[in-house]
C-alpha cells in the first residue's frame, strides 16, 4: 500500500512539475509590511503575546522624556542612528540614547515617521518647519527634507493630500536589509545554510518568530537558530516576502506553491497564506485535480485537500472521464 501511495505522488508530481504556476502573476502586501513596521512605534510588546522583555531595545531620552524604539529600524533607515549605534554589540539588550539636538514635540512627529513612512499635515499646525526642516537634514531624510520645503513653498496645494506619504521609502529601507549583514543580530541555519537576519522584523511579521526571539525561549538569547523541515529555496522565497511584501510565481510550481502554503502557516505568516490558497484555488481544474489533490496530501494542505475534494465531489462525472483520474486509477490497479 505504502508503495503504490508513493507511486501515484510520483506521477502526481510528474503532471504538476512539467506546469509552472501562471506568469506574471504577483502577491503585493506591501501595505501590510507598512503596517506591521508602523505598529512597532512607541510599542513595548504585543498585547497578544506574553513576552519576557518588551519587542523594543532602545530608550530614547528626549528632554528628559523616555520613547522606547528599536535599534535595527533606526538605523536602516538613518545615517544618524546607524552611526549612533556603530561599536555597540547586537546581542538583545537595552539601550539608552540620549537626543538632544530635538524638541520632543519635533522629535515624536520623525519618529513617528521613521516607522510609518507617513507625516500627517495636521501635525504640522503651529510646529515650527523651519525647525523640522533642520532635523530631517539631520536625520539625513533627504526626501522629506524637499517635501517639506515644498510644503513651506505651496502649503495650500500639499494640504489636500493630508499627509507625506514616503511609505515607498520605508518599504524599500526595510527591504534592503532582507539577506543583508547589516544589522543583522540572528543568523538562521537552513540545510546548513546560514541567513543573516533580523529580530524585530521577523517578529514584526511572523508570530512564530515573535514567540522565538521574544518569548523568553532559548532563542531569545543566542544569535544563532536552526529551522529543521523546510527547503532553504522555499524558506527564502518566504524570508524575502517578510521583507519587501512581495511574492513574483514567475517560475514557480504548484508544488513550490503548496509548500510555500505549508511554512507559511508553520510560521504563522497568515496574510501570505491566505493568498497563497486563493491563488491556487483559481488553478484548480477538472484536468488536473486528482493529481492536485494528491499534491495537497503529500505537502500537508489540508484546506487545499478538502477543496480538491469538494470540487471533485461537485463534478464527479467529469472528473471519473479525465485523463488526470485515469492515469492515477491505472497506476492503481497494476498493484
Amino acid at each position: 500500500m505504502y508503495y503504490n501511495t508513493m507511486l501515484i505522488y510520483f506521477i502526481a508530481c510528474i503532471i504538476l512539475w512539467s506546469t509552472a504556476a501562471p506568469t506574471e502573476k504577483k502577491i503585493d502586501h506591501t501595505e501590510q509590511l507598512v503596517s506591521d513596521i508602523s505598529n512597532l512605534y512607541l510599542s513595548e510588546s504585543f498585547s497578544d503575546v506574553d513576552l519576557s522583555d518588551g519587542l523594543s531595545d532602545v530608550d530614547l531620552v528626549v528632554k528628559g522624556k523616555q520613547l522606547s524604539a528599536h535599534r535595527i529600524i533606526l538605523a536602516s533607515r538613518s545615517e544618524y542612528f546607524r552611526k549612533s549605534f556603530n561599536g555597540i554589540p547586537k546581542k538583545p539588550g537595552r539601550v539608552v540614547l540620549e537626543i538632544n539636538e530635538a524638541p520632543l514635540t519635533i522629535f515624536k512627529i520623525f519618529l513617528e515617521y521613521f516607522y510609518t513612512g507617513r507625516m500627517k499635515l495636521s501635525d504640522l499646525k503651529g510646529i515650527d518647519v523651519t525647525e523640522l526642516l533642520r532635523i530631517s537634514d539631520l536625520f539625513s531624510f533627504s526626501n522629506l527634507t524637499y517635501s517639506l520645503r515644498e510644503y513651506l513653498v505651496n502649503n495650500i496645494k500639499l494640504q489636500k493630500k493630508n499627509v507625506i506619504d514616503h511609505t515607498q521609502f520605508l518599504v524599500s529601507d526595510i527591504s534592503n536589509l532582507y539577506l543583508s549583514n547589516r544589522f543583522s543580530d540572528v543568523i538562521l541555519v537552513v540545510e546548513g545554510e546560514k541567513l543573516p537576519v533580523h529580530r524585530i522584523v521577523l517578529a514584526s511579521r511572523s508570530e512564530y518568530f515573535r514567540r522565538a526571539f521574544y518569548g523568553g525561549h532559548k532563542e531569545t538569547y543566542q544569535d544563532m537558530m536552526e529551522i529543521n523541515e523546510v527547503l532553504v529555496s522555499i524558506f527564502k522565497i518566504l524570508l524575502e516576502y517578510i521583507y519587501t511584501g512581495h511574492i513574483n510565481f514567475t517560475g514557480l510550481k504548484v508544488e513550490e506553491v503548496l509548500e510555500l502554503i505549508r511554512i507559511s502557516d508553520l510560521f504563522h505568516v497568515l496574510t501570505l497564506n491566505t493568498s497563497l490558497n486563493e491563488y491556487l484555488k483559481k488553478d484548480i481544474e477538472v484536468d488536473n485535480v486528482c493529481s492536485y489533490f494528491n499534491m495537497t496530501r503529500l505537502y500537508q494542505c489540508t484546506q487545499q485537500e478538502v477543496e480538491s475534494l469538494n470540487f471533485i465531489e461537485n463534478n464527479a462525472l467529469r472528473v471519473l472521464q479525465s485523463e488526470d483520474f485515469l492515469s492515477l486509477s491505472s497506476v492503481m490497479t497494476l498493484f
